[in-house]
């Protein structure tokens, strides 16, 4: 019979596991959503069954294949602690293994990527917003412009306090600090500023008012949190649509700038070094066919 142990004490507990430097960032992350989520369906450990797996994978329907696959292979591994506990009554993977409990035939949504001319729109409207506007449309368009001229994630950027931007050099420079922590340790490095994102900066960096780059409305911390509505990502997907380019959000930002890198002349090891890639592999992902770019690329072809 399983010890009685409530869902909230066996997270803690597989947590400590993770914690740095045993594991990375993003391995601790994955752990503590795969715990949360399982915590809407169990109680406590001992409820953790074939059922409760079948009825978590319900809640959390149109999640990619591999995602599913992923997150279930975490929580294997958080049952065979769970187990040497002895909270759980048994391994709910005896029954059947993680891969095998998704769907292989589901097709993935379309990747979220962006032509250069949507982009262009987004940045356009957002300049529009921002002059003899509001504070915060000032900080919408910083913020649109430092991910479509960088490609960053999300916690690398928005976390990012003043002090970290030199325009005179033209970095930024991405490393952990006290309110974000960065996805893996090769996150951490010092990225170019573009001309045009550099130029929007110097209007923005003076008025800010913060610490902080990008700073919530009290300007005490980052913009990383947020009432619905308010929150980043609710803004750009606003801008996104009111420019008519729906599907706008950080990590498509991210996908376009892979995408388009090829027409503006990056060899992949350039690119990898930008995006910190921790393998060409792992960037094949964000690497997409734009005909436009196919195009472009085709016109520069030449003979003697």
């Amino acid at each position: 019979m399983a010890k009685s142990c409530s869902w909230d004490e066996f997270a803690c507990e597989v947590l400590g596991l993770y914690l740095a430097p045993m594991r990375g960032i993003a391995t601790y992350r994955k752990m503590s959503q795969v715990l949360r989520e399982f915590g809407g369906v169990c109680r406590r450990p001992a409820d953790l069954s074939p059922g409760a797996i079948a009825r978590w994978i319900s809640v959390y329907p149109g999640r990619r294949p591999a995602t599913v696959d992923s997150y279930l292979r975490s929580l294997r591994a958080a049952c065979v602690y769970g187990l040497k506990l002895g909270v759980l009554k048994s391994n709910p993977f005896d029954l059947r293994g993680p891969s095998e409990w998704v769907d292989w035939g589901v097709p993935d949504l379309p990747p979220p990527v962006h032509s250069g001319e949507e982009i262009s729109r987004v940045l356009a409207l957002a300049d529009e917003k921002a002059i003899g506007g509001s504070w915060r449309a000032s900080r919408l368009r910083a913020v649109v412009y430092a991910f479509a001229y960088t490609g960053a994630r999300r916690r690398e950027l928005l976390g990012l306090r003043v002090s970290d931007v030199d325009l005179v050099a033209g970095t930024i420079s991405i490393s952990t600090n006290t309110r974000r922590s960065l996805k893996t340790r090769a996150s951490a490095a010092v990225v170019p500023v573009a001309p045009a994102l550099s130029a929007r900066l110097s209007l923005w960096t003076p008025d800010c008012g913060s610490i902080f780059l990008f700073p919530g409305v009290r300007r005490v911390g980052p913009w990383l949190e947020g009432p619905v509505g308010g929150k980043a990502l609710d803004e750009v997907k606003a801008l996104g649509v009111e420019a008519g380019v729906f599907g706008l959000t950080f990590q498509s930002f991210r996908h376009s700038f892979a995408s388009l890198a090829e027409g503006w002349g990056f060899g992949e090891l350039a690119l990898q070094r930008i995006l910190r890639h921790t393998s060409l592999g792992s960037q094949a992902f964000y690497r997409h066919v734009l005909p436009d770019v196919l195009r472009d690329v085709a016109g520069k072809i030449r003979f003697p």
